[in-house]
């Protein structure tokens, strides 16, 4: 048995055969992928990485499993799961992830089913437990009660805590050993007792929080947008695919970029490097439009949105990469059936017991909005140019 420090958690005990899993190239790569991909442009502290918060996912559900009395096999299987739920992730955590899933169909989630497979097989790893059980965990089908890939659950514990120990954002903080006293299995599945009601409230609370302020603040946007163009203006133009950016650390992706040898994807990246950012020159808010009229325009803009970019371009009469679209991206929050014992012993989704999903729905709806960002040269005329052509899509 290692153990590891850690600033939020204490101590992490990690058993021998995980440590053979920790030590492989695999899982080493995760020390060199940010959590939070760019968001260190606007939070300098926030350079932690997907190792040290998998690590954290892995003690949280062997804590929470132990606490609602799971059997040895599912905590072992959920610890194991939490271990390496994040080890497929691309550079940058989810800055492009969309991107790579439009184009190849394929999630991070995937790819780490993929190196567990890979892992198995590796002579120098003790797998300690049903590598198809701990897959079924990350891919959210497992047959048992699920600690990692759920609607709460130790990832979304863990990544609260630390991203808002990383960045400072106090509101982020989440009662993690209320929950975990408190929480139970009821009907199989991952439920809490009335008397950690507020603290489950508190945790949609602490996302709705981080979310507002690092998750989709305007500079991260506009960075992390800079970026995921700089990817696809040089996989549209060079002899490389999506697929060869698996196992890529930021460091490998971020040379990469910058060596491209399609110039206007290397000069991006070198803009987010250096935080030379555009700026905003065009915005609607658009969180009050009906669910059909946000899929509307996210059909209209979102696809084919270079072509959409490059007539806004040639309209303000400025270079085509001067010009860059952030669409509508709307996600339905499905319905939160979590299950709560009430004070007379019955059972209630926490969407009956509570207003904060349906509030956790309303704050998502905030970041619907139509950006273009522009180099600062070309501000006004971007913004002119980009308020006729949208008009004129008939769009809003």
């Amino acid at each position: 048995m290692k153990h590891i420090k850690d600033p939020l958690h204490g101590y992490i005990d990690v058993p021998e055969p995980e440590l053979t899993i920790i030590n492989t190239p695999i899982y080493q790569r995760l020390r060199r992928i940010k959590q939070l991909g760019m968001s260190e442009t606007v939070y300098p502290s926030a350079s932690h990485t997907r190792f040290a918060h998998s690590l954290g996912v892995m003690h949280l559900a062997r804590k929470l499993g132990d606490s609602i009395g799971l059997p040895d096999k599912q905590v072992r299987e959920n610890q194991v799961a939490g271990l390496l739920h994040d080890s497929g992730h691309l550079p940058f955590s989810h800055t492009f992830e969309d991107l790579f899933d439009s184009r190849v169909g394929y999630s991070h989630e995937k790819i780490s089913c993929d190196y567990i497979d890979q892992l198995q097989s590796d002579n120098n790893v003790d797998f300690p437990v049903d590598p198809e059980a701990v897959k079924n965990i990350i891919m959210g089908r497992y047959d048992g009660t699920n600690l990692v890939s759920n609607e709460i659950d130790c990832d979304r514990l863990d990544y609260l805590l630390r991203d808002s120990y990383h960045t400072g954002i106090q509101l982020g903080k989440i009662e993690h050993d209320t929950l975990i006293k408190f929480a139970g299995r009821i009907n199989g599945e991952l439920g809490f007792d009335h008397k950690s009601l507020r603290s489950v409230e508190r945790l949609l609370d602490a996302r709705m929080q981080m979310n507002y302020s690092v998750y989709s603040h305007d500079t991260v946007n506009i960075t992390e947008t800079m970026l995921e163009r700089s990817v696809e203006l040089h996989v549209d133009n060079t002899a490389d695919e999506m697929t060869d950016f698996v196992g890529l650390d930021d460091s490998e992706m971020s040379y990469l970029l910058l060596n491209s040898d399609y110039d206007p994807a290397a000069e991006l990246y070198s803009f987010v490097r250096d935080r030379k950012l555009y700026k905003t020159a065009y915005y609607n808010p658009l969180e009050d439009r009906d669910v059909e009229i946000l899929q509307d325009i996210q059909s209209k803009l979102s696809d084919d949105v270079q072509s959409h970019e490059e007539e806004i371009a040639d309209i303000a009469g400025v270079d085509r990469h001067k010009v860059l679209i952030s669409s509508v991206d709307y996600k339905q929050i499905p319905r939160y059936t979590t299950p709560i014992r009430t004070p007379m012993g019955d059972i209630r989704d926490f969407e009956d017991m509570s207003p904060k999903p349906e509030a956790l729905r309303q704050n998502m709806r905030m970041d619907q909005n139509i950006h273009v960002f522009t180099h600062p040269s070309c501000t006004e005329t971007v913004s002119e140019a980009s308020d006729s052509y949208i008009r004129s899509l008939d769009v809003l």
